[in-house]
Parts: C-alpha cells; structure tokens; sequence
C-alpha cells in the first residue's frame, strides 16, 4: 500500500510542477500497472450493493520516447487529463444509473502505434449502489429487473440475485475496520451459454440445458420448444428443482476454475441477461458471465478515502 500512495503523491507533485526534471521513467508495461493500481486504489468503491453493472471501455495513445518509456511529467498529464477524463467521459454516457459508482479499472496495453506509443485499453466496471434486499424463496424473472416470479420486488431479476450471492461467498464482510482493495486486474472474454451446453440438440427443453442460463422458441423442435412465463422465471433457491441453485453453483465453477487456471483472485463479474426477437415474437433468451480476476487484500480503513472519480 506505501508504494501506492507514494505513486500517487509522485503523480500529484509532478503534475503541479511539470517543469521539474522527470525523477522516474517507466516502461509502458510498468506504467499501466502502476497507473490501474493508483486508479483502483484511489477511486474505486468496494464491498458495496448495487442493482446495475455496467463494463465500458476506451483508449488512449501513451507517448514513450526513443527509449520507449515515459517519464513522470508526461505520465501525471496523461494520468489527469486523459485517463481520469476517458473514464468519467465514458461513466456519463451511461443513463438509469442514479447513484453511480466505479468499481474497478483494468489497464491493458493492446497494441503499439505506428510512431512506437503505446495503446492502452481502459475497462472500468460501473455500478449502480442501491440498499440490497431480497427473499430467496420465490423464483426470480431471467432479468429486466423485473423483480421475481410474482411480479414483485423490482428493480430486482436473477442477475442481480445470483450476482449478489456470489458476492456474499466470495466476499464476507471484511473484519471491523478494515476494507479491501484490489490491483492486477484482468478482464476474462465473456462465458455464453451456447459454447456450454450440457445436452445434445435433440434433448434440449429449456430446462438446465447449459451451464448458463439459456432458452428459445422452436416449433420445429422435437419436442417443441416454447419459451413461457415459467420459462423466463428461475425457480427459487427452496424450491425443488432448484434453477437458481444450478446457476449459482454452475457459475460459481466458472470463477472457480478462472482463478486456477490464470492463479489470480476473484474480484468481480458482471452476469447480463440478453433477449432476441424475430417478428416481434421472442425467439431467444439467455444469459452471460464475464469475470475479473487480480489480487485482493485487506487494509485498515482510515487509510483509504475513496474519492468519487466524477467529482474529481
């Protein structure tokens, strides 16, 4: 944690005096790591209940010299007027969000120019806070916060549901005083459900079919397939069957297996609902799971104020 906030005061001091001699110069590499770790460490929000996530990405072109570093001046500018801007340019371009909070920041460099700087990705995950509440015996709407399988408690729906008991596994309430953080962040592709179905085509019935939760409408099937009120509904955790059980282990598996294979921690996920029409008859519905992984630790909390990036 020192090294982060010895960053970060190196940052502040070289960008108020831009005309004192570089202390420091990083390669592109250890730029983007020491920029995501200031960024996650300074603004955004842990341990925290939203209803909304939202992934948004941009990029910026990082100069290097011949040498192909960047010393501190540049990196202070390009830290306050490039990367703080592309992220809270790309936070108010997203609407519904009422109490909107930055989650995580995942630097990548993606690429070289043509004159030799870097390209570097920005993903910054996007949260909407609310005052989580939910009853786990009734069945969940497959999404549009629609609430659950009576129509009520909205702006709830299974992704929210299964999104926030995932967190209360992976992350119990840290000890009194204490909060996490979160560095070396990577963002894994998206999981969709139809490269992890469970059965062949001819016994799929929208029933379990894939390890994500996934449904169409197909007359020609055999059987028929028919998506349903019952269909878009998941069957509550004390209920028998149980689809929210299967989905949550079953996604729960996937974090499992991404933190072995890439010997990182969980850090966040994000689980979408998507929907497709044809003649304005509902021909498909589904969901997907990206996952983040990087390292998390524990620190007291009277170290860390969490500034909020769109006032910044």
């Amino acid at each position: 944690m020192q090294h982060i906030l010895n960053f970060k005061q190196g940052m502040e001091y070289s960008y108020k005096h831009p005309e004192m001699r570089d202390g420091e110069s990083f390669t592109a590499p250890d730029a983007v790591y020491e920029l995501e770790a200031l960024l996650n460490f300074n603004f955004c929000y842990t341990d925290i209940e939203v209803n909304k996530k939202r992934f948004v990405n941009t990029q910026i072109t990082m100069p290097l010299d011949d040498m192909g570093k960047i010393g501190e001046s540049k990196l202070a500018q390009l830290y306050y007027e490039a990367i703080i801007d592309s992220i809270q340019a790309r936070m108010l371009s997203i609407t519904n969000y009422d109490n909107m909070k930055l989650l995580l920041v995942d630097l990548q460099q993606t690429g070289t120019a043509d004159n030799g700087d870097a390209i570097v990705s920005i993903g910054a995950l996007v949260g909407n806070e609310i005052n989580y509440t939910s009853t786990d015996e009734i069945g969940w709407w497959f999404g549009k916060a629609a609430g659950n399988c009576q129509g009520e408690n909205d702006p709830l729906d299974a992704t929210i549901v299964l999104t926030h008991d995932i967190y209360f596994v992976r992350f119990p309430a840290p000890p009194p005083g204490k909060v996490r953080r979160k560095v070396n962040i990577i963002t894994l592709p998206e999981y969709k459900p139809w490269d992890y179905f469970l059965v062949s085509d001819d016994e799929r019935d929208n029933f379990e079919d894939s390890r994500l939760f996934y449904a169409e409408e197909d007359a020609t099937h055999n059987p028929p397939l028919h998506i349903t009120d019952d269909t878009r509904c998941l069957s509550g955790y004390f209920e028998t069957p149980s689809e929210m059980t299967f989905y949550r282990d079953s996604y729960q598996q996937f974090i499992d297996s991404a933190e072995i294979d890439n010997n990182l921690e969980f850090t966040d996920c994000v689980i979408s609902w998507g929907e497709a029409y044809n003649n304005n008859i509902q021909t498909k519905i589904w969901h997907t799971l990206q996952i983040t992984l990087g390292h998390v630790w524990l620190v007291d909390e009277g170290s860390v104020t969490i500034d909020d990036i769109l006032a910044y």
